[in-house]
């Protein structure tokens, strides 16, 4: 009967305990140093092998890790100089747009990068330069589009400036 009762379980699991049952051996855990360190070295062994530790990265076997997005700043440190430009100066509105689409669109066909849009500062319009908003209006869209990576004011602020640089992205940016 003394085997029986040991291997019995209360409702909640916990083994019954037998009057001769040693209870240092139970609670105090003796006898059990010399598995349990052994236990412990094995585990250890296992977790830092090198199929635990690349699935503790993330990585697959056999996958290359994807690597960061390079930020438009450094893209743009590496563009060339300007390659070529439009003079936009005196044209009407819808004319200065739609020119302004076409000659992106074909330097982007011609594998140019750097571009420059003349639009004037608008000294001698009475109303001021309307062209730079119009163009704005255009390269946001192409950039959109995924014609253009970025473009900026020359010096550096729109109303201090009467032209852009315009950054087209290349085939093998249209990829990222």
């Amino acid at each position: 009967m003394h085997d029986r009762r040991k291997n019995k379980l209360t409702r909640s699991g916990i083994p019954l305990l037998d009057p001769s049952d040693d209870l240092a051996a139970h609670f105090l855990g003796e006898g059990k140093e010399d598995h349990a360190e052994e236990d412990f070295t094995k585990l250890l062994e296992a977790s830092l092998s090198a199929e635990n530790m690349r699935r503790a990265r993330g990585e697959k076997e056999g996958v290359q890790q994807r690597q960061q997005p390079v930020p438009v700043a450094e893209q743009v440190r590496q563009y060339p100089s300007v390659q070529d430009e439009l003079d936009l100066h005196g044209l009407p509105s819808a004319d200065a747009a739609a020119q302004t689409r076409i000659f992106l669109l074909d330097a982007a066909r011609r594998g140019f990068k750097t571009l420059r849009i003349i639009t004037g500062k608008g000294l001698h319009s009475e109303r001021g330069s309307v062209l730079r908003d119009i163009i704005e209006q255009v390269l946001v869209e192409l950039k959109r589009t995924g014609v253009a990576l970025t473009f900026v004011w020359e010096k550096q602020a729109k109303t201090k400036s009467g032209s852009v640089l315009v950054y087209l992205k290349g085939r093998e940016d249209s990829a990222r």
